[in-house]
């Protein structure tokens, strides 16, 4: 995602000086009596909502990043807790339930991984991330409650 900003960014400084150059001298002269021409203004205005554009969605990743960690958190914790009630458990319940809490606590192992290794390639492929993982992480959390030993 910082790349494509940057790139819009490098794109309209880029626009805006090519439109800047574009106009003559002579077709233009309040640019000779040192007033700024409408070209530049307006690309400062479209910098100016760029930015705020990149603070958005900074922040939007920055509430999701920090909303599914607590959830993964709170996930390793609840994992935690049936570890140790299984632990007084015994026979063919305690192997089915541990099985199952191991391959949830992988899945949320594996949730917790592609976080931390997700790089942002634009807004659809944030939203299409953000809904997958909203589901996975809600899935596990669910498994996790199901999950009755004792």
């Amino acid at each position: 995602m910082k790349k494509v900003i940057q790139k819009l960014v490098v794109t309209g400084v880029a626009a805006g000086a090519i439109l800047f150059a574009s106009q003559s001298i002579a077709e233009n002269p309040s640019y000779i009596k040192g007033n700024v021409p409408s070209g530049i203004e307006n690309a400062s205005v479209a910098q100016s909502g760029l930015m705020q554009l990149v603070n958005d969605s900074t922040s939007a990743w920055l509430k999701f990043k920090k909303s599914s960690e607590e959830k993964i958190s709170k996930n390793e914790k609840h994992i935690a807790d049936l570890n140790e009630s299984i632990a007084r458990e015994s026979g063919d319940q305690k192997a089915s339930a541990q099985a199952s809490i191991n391959d949830l606590k992988k899945k949320n192992d594996d949730l917790k991984s592609q976080l931390s290794a997700y790089k942002d390639n634009g807004k659809d492929s944030f939203e299409a991330f953000r809904k997958k993982f909203d589901d996975e992480v809600n899935s596990v959390t669910k498994s996790l409650k199901a999950i009755k030993v004792g």
